[in-house]
C-alpha cells in the first residue's frame, strides 16, 4: 500500500509539482478536480459492464477494461488521500475498521428480535473505561492531570486551568482512535455473556457521535474486535426519546438500562424506566430516586435484573 501511495505521489507531483505545504484552500480545489477526475472513471467503469437493462445484451463484459478502469478509480482515491496527507497505515486501518463495520452489521442483522427481554446498554464506563484511559491520554498529550475521582465526566476545570478547549481536546482523542483503544470495564463482557445466555435481547445505545464516522467505525471495531455478545447498536444524544420510538417500547420489552450518565439515568427513571448505574463519583445523589438502581461490580447486574423482570 505504500508503494501504491508513493507511485501515485511521484506521478502527480510530475505533472502538477509538490504537495508539500499546501494551504487547506489548496487542497480543496485539487480534490475537487481529483474527485471530478474520478467521478468520470466511475462512469467509465460502469459502461464496461452491460447496467442498462433496455439494452439488448450484446457480448460479455470486457474484464481488461473493467480491471483498468478499476485502477484508474483506485488512483485518484489514493492521489486525495495523499493530497490531505493520509498515510497508507491510516487508510488500512480506516479499511479494516469500515471492514469490522460491514461485518457486524451483516452479523447482527441476521437476527430478528422476537419479543425477548430487551436490556439497554451503553458503551463508555459501563462496557468500556472511558474516564480512566481518557484521563492517562490527557497525562501523555497535554500533561493534564485529570483526576477520575472529580465529579465532572469530561475534566473540563481541568483542562480550562491549563488553556484547553475540553471539546477540541475531546474531538482530538476521537479522531486519533481513543475510543478503539479503550479497555474493558473488569467483568462486564462476561455479564453481558450471561444475560444472552438467559434469553435476554442486548442492544448497545450510546450518546457517542455517530456523525464522526472515526467514532463510528471505531465503535463497531472495539464490539468486534472483543467479541462483545450483543444484539444491536445504536447511537443518540436522547436516549429515552429513541427508547420510546423503539420496537420494544410499546410492548413493554425493556427491563431496564444500564448506564453511568446522570442526565439519561434521570431521564430514563422519571419516565418509569428502570435504570442500573455503576456507582461513579458523579452519579451519585441524583435528585430522582424511583426506578434507580446502583451497582458497585457488573457481577451484581445479573441479581438486579431478574429482580426487576
Amino acid at each position: 500500500m505504500e508503494r501504491l501511495f508513493n507511485m501515485q505521489k511521484t506521478f502527480h507531483e510530475n505533472l502538477h509539482g509538490k504537495l508539500d505545504n499546501l494551504t487547506t484552500l489548496e487542497r480543496e480545489n485539487i480534490t475537487k478536480v481529483l474527485a471530478l477526475a474520478m467521478h468520470q472513471e466511475v462512469s467509465a467503469l460502469a459502461e464496461t459492464i452491460h447496467y442498462k437493462s433496455h439494452h439488448t445484451r450484446s457480448a460479455d463484459p470486457d474484464l481488461n477494461n473493467l480491471v483498468y478502469e478499476s485502477v484508474d478509480v483506485i488512483r485518484y482515491a489514493i492521489a486525495i488521500m495523499n493530497t490531505w496527507d493520509v498515510d497508507p497505515k491510516r487508510f488500512l486501518e480506516a479499511y479494516n475498521d469500515k471492514g469490522a463495520y460491514l461485518n457486524l452489521t451483516q452479523q447482527l442483522e441476521k437476527k430478528k428480535w422476537e419479543g425477548q427481554p430487551v436490556v439497554i446498554i451503553d458503551m463508555d464506563d459501563v462496557v468500556v473505561e472511558f474516564r480512566s484511559n481518557f484521563s492517562k491520554w490527557l497525562k501523555k498529550e497535554f500533561n493534564v492531570d485529570a483526576d477520575i475521582s472529580s465529579s465532572e465526566y469530561y475534566f473540563i476545570d481541568a483542562l480550562r486551568k491549563t488553556g484547553h478547549n475540553p471539546e477540541t481536546v475531546f474531538i482530538d482523542f476521537l479522531n486519533t482512535g481513543g475510543f478503539k483503544r479503550l479497555t474493558k470495564v473488569m467483568g462486564m463482557s462476561e455479564t453481558i455473556r450471561e444475560l444472552r445466555n438467559k434469553g435476554y435481547w442486548l442492544h448497545i445505545l450510546t450518546a457517542r457521535p455517530e456523525e464522526n464516522l472515526r467514532c463510528k467505525y471505531d465503535t463497531y471495531a472495539w464490539i468486534l474486535n472483543n467479541n462483545l455478545m450483543i444484539d444491536r447498536i445504536s447511537f443518540s444524544t436522547e436516549k429515552f426519546r429513541w427508547c420510546a420510538n423503539s420496537q420494544y417500547y410499546d410492548t413493554n420489552s425493556i427491563v431496564c438500562a444500564i448506564d453511568d450518565s446522570p442526565k439519561h439515568a434521570t431521564e430514563y427513571a422519571k419516565h418509569g424506566l428502570p435504570v442500573l448505574l455503576p456507582v461513579m463519583p458523579y452519579n451519585q445523589n441524583l435528585a430522582i430516586e424511583e426506578n434507580i438502581h446502583y451497582y458497585t461490580k457488573p457481577a451484581e447486574i445479573i441479581n438486579l435484573i431478574e429482580k426487576l423482570r
